[in-house]
């Protein structure tokens, strides 16, 4: 953090510079998903997804033929999958692509089908669910620098109502590849 003397935070987290979204996602989804249908904030939540799943004991080793790809799923011995929501947000996600695309389009090339994927703010939480067989409530939440806060009160919420045990909540941003 000392590259930021500007920044007064006493608490922070930065990104590694080398951070390889295909080397830590590996085995998370397939590589695949990872290169051409997920934004780099996308790539985050997954990445802290996964983190916080694994302290928590919540993943098992999928079993399953998709198994090469998906190497990890909720333990449904201690958790149902539809107890366990993906709530995360973001403020633009992939927003810059809009603007990649639209000076593509100027220049009279043409857009890649991918890129709509890259600018739709809920794909920091679905690819969460679809990665570990989540099948409680998942959605995204946008609202500016309130967003991590307004997603764990949302997961808190999911809690209270009964309609989530576990809630996997925060805020994912990227504003550039």
């Amino acid at each position: 953090f000392d590259q930021y003397p500007q920044i007064k935070a006493s608490v922070a987290g930065m990104v590694p510079e080398d951070f390889k979204p295909e080397v830590t996602l590996a085995g998370i989804l397939p590589t695949r998903d990872i290169r051409n249908r997920l934004h780099r904030s996308a790539h985050f939540s997954l990445a802290a997804a996964f983190e916080a799943l694994q302290q928590a004991g919540l993943l098992m080793q999928n079993n399953t033929e998709d198994a090469k790809d998906k190497n990890w799923t909720i333990n449904s011995h201690i958790v149902d999958p539809t107890d366990v929501a993906a709530i995360i947000g973001t403020g633009i996600g992939g927003g810059e692509t809009i603007a990649k695309v639209q000076l593509a389009l100027d220049d009279k090339k043409k857009a890649n089908a991918s890129d709509m994927l890259h600018v739709l703010a809920e794909r920091v939480a679905t690819p969460v669910a679809m990665a570990f067989g989540i099948k409680g409530p998942t959605y995204a939440v946008v609202a500016a620098c309130a967003t991590g806060n307004i997603a764990i009160a949302s997961g808190i919420k999911e809690i209270m109502m009964g309609d989530a045990k576990i809630a996997i909540v925060g805020g994912a941003e990227a504003s550039n590849n």
